[in-house]
């Protein structure tokens, strides 16, 4: 898996030399935020400082490169602390009526002294149904150490103004016979179309087997560069926030 990944990220490298000039400039994000989450059902918090970040280069026609980095890290009611960090790339193809995709990576898991490794790859589709409402789909998996996961997503936009985007998602992993379901509720404010920079706040509730759920408060804060326009503009023709951001270790 590891050599198939290797040469995925190979090819889009040779792919985006091969093509030369960019049909278009560079677009990408750089982001962080804070969550704090509270456990019902296994007594304690957890507290997530995250950042993250993604760069997207149109090769030839509709077809895009991009790639994503994102470091996660936790601490909680103990004295622990733990990490997961993710590179990835994907290639997706954009129309004026949606974007589809294929992404896959690696991740690192790290708590305690000891440090997991996983690779991960995923498929997502978006339509874009008006020019207010967006609808996605996305599925993939992890696998490595020992460990396999499977999971889907699910994704509404729905873009008040040009610049404020509410959105609600669903989220599923399963882990051997573990479930896990996460519905969330997503709000995003473009402060200034000069100067790029949204807000974000976000609610999500994840169940957990039948006896533990999470409540989870986000902040976020994110800088849009290379592109220009309303923040409609900014997620339907710059890089790709949502489809390429694998899921399962996240939820685990």
């Amino acid at each position: 898996m590891r050599i198939k990944l290797l040469a995925g990220v190979a090819a889009a490298a040779i792919c985006t030399l091969a093509f030369g000039q960019a049909s278009a400039d560079p677009t990408g994000t750089v982001g962080g935020g804070y969550s704090y989450s509270d456990i019902h059902g296994a007594s304690g918090h957890l507290n997530d400082w995250n950042i993250n970040g993604s760069v997207a280069v149109p090769v030839v026609g509709a077809w895009t490169v991009q790639a994503d980095g994102a470091y996660d890290n936790y601490t909680g009611s103990g004295s622990g602390s733990a990490h997961t960090a993710e590179v990835s790339g994907s290639v997706y193809w954009t129309g004026a009526k949606g974007r589809l995709g294929a992404s896959a990576g690696y991740n690192e898991l790290g708590s305690s002294g000891m440090t997991a490794h996983f690779e991960n790859y995923g498929g997502f589709g978006e339509l874009y149904a008006t020019d207010h409402l967006t609808f996605g789909l996305k599925a993939g998996g992890l696998t490595g150490d020992g460990l396999h996961t499977a999971y889907v997503g699910a994704q509404a936009v729905a873009y008040v103004t040009p610049d404020i985007a509410v959105s609600g998602t669903i989220d599923h992993a399963t882990l051997g016979s573990t479930n896990l379901t996460a519905f969330g509720a997503h709000g995003e404010y473009l402060v200034s179309q000069t100067m790029p920079i949204s807000v974000g706040a976000a609610y999500t509730y994840t169940q957990l087997g039948s006896a533990t759920h999470l409540n989870t408060y986000s902040l976020t804060l994110k800088y849009y560069f290379g592109g220009k326009g309303s923040l409609v503009e900014h997620q339907r023709t710059g890089d790709e926030t949502w489809g390429t951001k694998q899921t399962a270790l996240v939820l685990f």
